[in-house]
């Protein structure tokens, strides 16, 4: 049987009793010390504490209520068990007022005494680790840096470290049985009660509870603070921790950082208001240019001059996408990128990309095959201007880096759902090839797989780095597989939604078939005398009736004097800008001002500008420089959709 883990002096001055017992608690008793008198015992008791003390009452000298109450003072948690022959009531009442832990009459009953010295020492091995640890604590809280209270369940202070002497300015004489009220506040200047201290015991499910508050300090300002709540008991009854922290030099970085970060943001929004306005400068002048050749291009011109003409349109193309490119990057890194979830035609969308690209190719004698699942739905959901752009950074690099053979797009369904599908784009060359080295470069930014590139081909190094992010943004993966004068492949998947088609709505696809507008009365909102003359000589050949006006203010005259079927309406002008030029147009609340179709005619990209829009009343965007296809058959499905006095004339003429 195990031994109990305590110290004992036994005291019995029979030495005839105090032998054979000392003998039988040794085996019993970790370490026994016996005494023959109250005198011995107290010079072994000087030379170390023990946890017991064993003694019979009545002996020679000193009894064992006196040797008690020496012992006591120097060693207050000294347990006592005493051991008589006889029973007096006064020896009872006075060992009851020293709080004697235990009471056995001679003989002594040896499985009684064993259990009591079990009982006894049991109690004083708790209170011992009780004690070391309650020594670990102060020498924790006394060497820590944060201030350390404990409160009692009516919310008085009992303990208080060094800490938080220095943070409060009070000794802990000065706090002790002071409430914690006058100690912290909220953040609405309402004291820290003990209801709320319990409320957080009751509130949350974790040992420890963290909150903000202000510390009030005996002298100066309040300054925050971070408290933690820890709940325990001692004796039964409820304490509570509070470890307090002081923030302030936090709260100032914090402020520091955010002020930092506004200038950052403010730094940023500059940018971002510097490209949009330079995208307009440039893009105005590009609608000028490229409208020009596109009109040039249909007046049946000269075969020496068609060289000259398709030139000045590729350029001037070439010109555009270097201003998208900068305007993504710079999106990109804003985290501006906005994605669109409308229905379009994906098949005529990948044929009409082919189209465009036909001619380059057709030039340098390179043959472009299109390959698309027979199962793929002829409508599905998603943004179709991202995926033209992705797809056209790559079917254009994969032009521009071919010099012979061919150049495939394969389109297909790797994943169906009921409502969703995911499609694999794969788009494959045989042009000059990317070395195994540069592969895993050529999709960060500024990146080409050859300094000779760009002195060759041309380019920014912007449009595979922003073909990557369009993907990744999309929740799509990308990769490539290149070898050196054998070609390249790029791939990457996306998911669309199934859209249910509307039979009797006409799908946006691309193709350049052109409607006559023969008779369409259109007001052309536009301050650029040359973007005047653009849209203007389109929209008359195809037999239209265009009214201009220069800016915000002559278009409210116009088109209060007269009815149109339409508005053409620019976003930036002076005096009176195209936003507000249509509320105000929408704000006469008469039926023809809140069903005429207008239409955003702007230099800045879509989704910059697509929320105001759409909250100035106007109904759709035209993005310049314009397609003249994309412009005629946008007016066409407005005036055509809305029941304007034109279909009724066109009818009457039909």
């Amino acid at each position: 049987m195990d031994k109990i883990a305590v110290s004992v002096l036994y005291v019995e001055d029979e030495e005839f009793i105090r032998l054979p017992m000392a003998e039988m608690l040794g085996r019993r008793i970790e370490r026994i010390t016996a005494a023959g008198s109250a005198k011995e015992a107290i010079e072994l008791h000087a030379k170390g504490d023990f946890d017991i003390l064993l003694t019979d009452i009545r002996m020679p000298g000193l009894n064992g209520l006196d040797l008690i109450k020496i012992l006591r003072q120097h060693q207050p948690d000294l347990k006592a068990i005493i051991l008589s022959a006889y029973n007096e009531t006064d020896f009872f009442t006075e060992a009851i007022d020293l709080g004697i832990d235990g009471f056995l009459i001679k003989p002594i009953d040896r499985q009684k005494l064993f259990a009591l010295l079990a009982k006894v020492g049991t109690q004083k091995i708790q209170e011992n680790i009780a004690k070391v640890n309650e020594e670990k604590f102060m020498a924790l809280a006394s060497s820590a840096n944060d201030a350390i209270i404990m409160v009692d369940g009516l919310g008085l202070v009992n303990f208080w470290n060094r800490a938080a002497e220095l943070m409060f300015g009070y000794s802990f004489d000065q706090i002790v049985n002071a409430s914690i009220e006058r100690l912290l506040v909220n953040a609405n200047g309402v004291s820290l009660t003990i209801e709320e201290v319990k409320s957080y015991e009751m509130l949350s499910d974790r040992s420890v509870v963290i909150s903000e508050y202000s510390a009030l300090p005996r002298l100066g300002l309040k300054f925050p603070v971070e408290v933690s709540f820890t709940t325990f008991k001692v004796s039964g009854y409820d304490q509570f921790l509070l470890i307090i922290r002081d923030v302030s030099e936090r709260k100032k970085r914090e402020v520091e950082l955010l002020a930092a970060l506004d200038r950052a943001n403010e730094a940023t929004r500059a940018k971002q208001q510097f490209l949009s306005v330079m995208s307009h400068e440039i893009r105005t002048p590009l609608n000028g240019i490229l409208g020009a050749v596109n009109l040039l291009l249909q007046e049946n011109p000269r075969e020496d001059q068609l060289d000259y003409f398709k030139t000045l349109e590729f350029s001037g193309n070439h010109l555009l996408s270097l201003v998208n490119d900068i305007l993504d990057f710079s999106k990109i890194e804003a985290n501006r990128i906005q994605f669109e979830r409308i229905d379009f035609n994906l098949r005529e969308l990948a044929k009409g990309l082919m189209k465009i690209f036909s001619f380059k190719a057709n030039d340098k004698g390179i043959e472009l095959k299109l390959s698309v699942t027979d199962s793929i739905p002829d409508v599905v959901k998603g943004d179709p201007m991202r995926l033209n752009q992705i797809l056209t950074n790559l079917i254009g690099n994969a032009v521009k880096f071919t010099e012979k053979g061919e150049i495939i797009l394969n389109i297909k369904i790797i994943e169906q759902h009921e409502k969703s599908l995911r499609c694999r784009f794969e788009v494959i060359d045989t042009g000059i090839g990317i070395q195994p080295e540069k592969i895993g470069t050529i999709f960060e930014f500024f990146s080409q797989a050859d300094t000779n590139t760009t002195r060759k081909y041309g380019g920014t190094g912007l449009g595979l780095a922003i073909t990557r992010k369009l993907v990744e943004l999309q929740n799509g993966t990308i990769e490539v597989t290149s070898e050196v004068n054998k070609g390249s492949s790029f791939a990457f998947e996306l998911s669309f939604e199934v859209a249910i088609q509307d039979l009797n709505r006409e799908v946006k696809a691309s193709g350049n078939q052109q409607h006559s507008l023969k008779g369409v009365r259109i007001l052309l909102v536009e301050d650029n005398k040359i973007n005047q003359m653009i849209a203007g000589k389109f929209l008359k050949r195809w037999d239209s009736l265009v009214d201009i006006a220069e800016n915000g203010r002559e278009a409210l005259e116009k088109s209060l004097e007269n009815k149109y079927d339409i508005i053409l309406m620019d976003l930036q002008m002076p005096e009176l800008d195209g936003y507000e030029t249509s509320r105000l147009i929408r704000a006469r609340a008469d039926e023809y001002s809140l069903q005429i179709p207008i239409i955003a005619l702007t230099a800045s990209a879509y989704n910059e500008v697509k929320d105001g829009v759409m909250q100035s009343g106007m109904n759709d965007i035209i993005n310049k420089p314009f397609i003249p296809d994309e412009l005629n058959r946008i007016v066409y499905e407005y005036v055509s959709n809305l029941g304007s006095s034109w279909i009724s004339q066109k009818t009457s003429l039909d």
